[in-house]
């Protein structure tokens, strides 16, 4: 019986990974959110957009059965489960969002 619980636990585990794994669109949507709160004019946001929009090119999107992945020259950056982007800090060219300095 315990293991039969621990059957249908995993299963509701894997059923809920799937449902809730994140899709391209929503990669793009999180990458360009991160710009723009961390932009302050309207030029820096348009500038930022268009280096976003160079990035988002040169990545290529994975589908997984439970998770996805955004890989930049064969290198793994971003990694997608549970409505969540994770990012992989052991690639240095992921996409850095930088805070413009407070006058």
């Amino acid at each position: 019986m315990k293991s039969f619980i621990i059957l249908v636990l995993l299963a509701a585990l894997a059923a809920a990974m799937a449902y809730t794994k994140p899709n391209e669109a929503e990669f793009k949507q999180y990458v360009l959110q991160r710009v723009m709160d961390s932009s302050g004019n309207k030029l820096e946001q348009f500038t930022a957009a268009l280096q976003v929009k160079g990035f988002l090119d040169s990545c290529q999107y994975r589908n997984y059965f439970l998770w996805s992945t955004i890989s930049k020259d064969g290198k793994v950056v971003y990694v997608g489960a549970l409505s969540h982007w994770f990012a992989r800090e052991d690639f240095p060219g992921r996409w850095e969002i930088h805070k413009s300095p407070v006058s």
